[in-house]
């Protein structure tokens, strides 16, 4: 009899525990997120439809489309932490990491714009050294409004964006026509981060749009994401530097 009634006060005590374990649950705090996700071409001319941009809180099951005005909504979100990705075909990705909710209302996570990838190549990449300087020349395949070109110096051979691999990097803009275009790597750039005259060095160059996302710190990795930056990128060269 002892150990039935034994028996009887354990499974009562499991199923008081397991209904306020559930009613702790049930009374999490949520909410409504909204925000604005804003599409941007290459040339002067605004976008108008921004329709149909994925909206995804990464890990969890919440994902939605931007309307025509770029508007997004979520509904019903628990109180968290959410890491929200906003992508498009022909358009870059970006990511707003750790973004913190209480619930409990309406919170606006802001406007997010978004840069149609470069679609040109970059290619037959020489430099020639100066006095104080290196001078860099490249190649592209067409020529238009608003391009730039991002470039990644590194000590090794492996000198890749978005990774660790690289000492330091740099925006250029090439004016409109040009499918030729040189540019300067200064004695002082190299200096400053502590690369020493004759020493190899390794750079890579990207087709890259300037304007929002220019580049975001990944807060799990600690590596710097450049999500402008196109698919067709140079062949690796060696540079001495000056």
């Amino acid at each position: 009899m002892k150990r039935i009634l034994a028996l009887i006060f354990v499974l009562s005590f499991l199923v008081l525990f397991s209904c306020k374990d559930d009613n702790l649950v049930s009374t999490l705090p949520t909410g409504t997120i909204v925000g604005f996700v804003y599409l941007n071409e290459n040339t002067p001319y605004k976008v108008n439809d921004h329709s149909n941009i994925s909206v995804v809180f990464e890990n969890t099951n919440f994902a939605t489309l931007t309307d025509s005005l770029g508007k997004w909504q979520m509904n019903n979100v628990p109180q968290g932490i959410y890491d929200i990705k906003f992508s498009k075909a022909e358009f870059c990705t970006f990511k707003k990491q750790g973004f913190q909710f209480v619930g409990d209302g309406t919170t606006s996570a802001g406007n997010v714009y978004l840069r149609k990838l470069p679609t040109f190549s970059v290619f037959n990449v020489s430099d020639s050294m100066g006095v104080d300087r290196v001078v860099v020349t490249f190649s592209m395949s067409d020529s238009g409004l608003n391009q730039y070109v991002r470039y990644f110096i590194g000590k090794t051979t492996n000198v890749e964006a978005n990774t660790p691999f690289y000492t330091f990097e740099d925006i250029v803009y090439v004016p409109t026509g040009k499918t030729t275009f040189s540019f300067s790597v200064f004695k002082s750039d190299f200096d400053y981060f502590g690369l020493k005259s004759g020493e190899k060095v390794y750079m890579k160059i990207y087709p890259a749009n300037a304007g929002f996302p220019i580049s975001y710190q990944d807060i799990y990795t600690g590596v710097r994401v450049f999500p402008t930056l196109g698919e067709n990128s140079s062949d690796v060269i060696e540079i001495i530097v000056p």
